[in-house]
């Protein structure tokens, strides 16, 4: 079964393999309306002496080359950058920032409050949430709300870190990030707004790390992968390109087909 990962980003239906590997084109129909009654026929567009079908072009599997492989993660970064950059100006509409977190801590002791700023301003999660106990002790379900949304902002600061010095780091961020939204959810609603976003992202960086991950070859042709195979479609590769990154994964040329 092959699993239609991305038209290097977008998940869509499964494709058979007949589709990918098998007939590329049928017979062209005889005529595009049907005659009715007892009136004329039309007549045929063939052009005669020229065959009606056309030829089978079976795709023949070809390994991983060190240019194909660097291309691809190339065109993969450069989307990923832009989904982590779109990302990252959503969440700064949806989670609070620190004014309007202060807002909520009228009535706190003086020395509370700057307590709080500084965990905020470091990002640290336990911190904020010790912070705002001691400001106001009967309050611990604002304080776990605060502290996950300030754990979601420092994920989103570590991500945008990775994309520029730490390539390796961002499938972990990722998933980390997708964790800590979900954890807020039910207390900041417009997070739910947010999520087809962060589903393309790890739709993109699971293709990089498939295609990060395999490992190249120098062969003219490579074996089949078989049984649950995931597809992952480059629109930078020619149409009928079909490059096996493992045996679970094959990177198809979709030329044109991504926007």
């Amino acid at each position: 079964m092959y699993r239609h990962l991305m038209a290097f980003a977008v998940l869509g239906a499964a494709f058979s393999a007949t589709s990918v590997f098998g007939q590329v084109a049928a017979p062209p129909r005889v005529g595009p309306d049907q005659s009715e009654g007892n009136s004329d026929l039309r007549p045929n567009n063939f052009d005669p002496n020229k065959p009606v079908a056309m030829p089978n072009n079976i795709i023949k599997p070809i390994p991983l080359s060190a240019d194909a492989q660097r291309n691809a993660l190339a065109n993969i970064d450069k989307h990923i950058d832009d989904q982590v950059e779109q990302l990252n100006e959503k969440l700064k509409t949806v989670l609070p920032d620190e004014v309007s977190i202060l807002t909520k801590t009228d009535g706190w002791k003086a020395e509370h409050q700057q307590g709080l700023v500084v965990a905020l301003r470091a990002g640290d999660a336990t911190a904020v949430y010790e912070a705002w106990t001691k400001g106001n002790p009967q309050d611990t379900a604002g304080a776990e709300v605060a502290a996950r949304q300030t754990d979601a902002k420092r994920i989103i600061t570590r991500l945008m870190q990775d994309i520029e010095k730490n390539k390796a780091g961002i499938r972990k961020d990722v998933a980390d990030l997708d964790t800590a939204l979900g954890k807020i959810t039910g207390a900041t609603p417009a997070v739910a707004e947010i999520s087809p976003s962060v589903k393309t992202l790890k739709t993109w960086v699971e293709a990089r790390h498939l295609v990060e991950t395999a490992e190249s070859q120098k062969s003219a042709i490579a074996k089949l992968p078989t049984g649950d195979v995931t597809l992952v479609f480059d629109p930078t590769l020619p149409v009928g390109t079909a490059i096996v990154l493992s045996n679970q994964a094959m990177l198809i040329g979709h030329e044109g087909a991504a926007r």
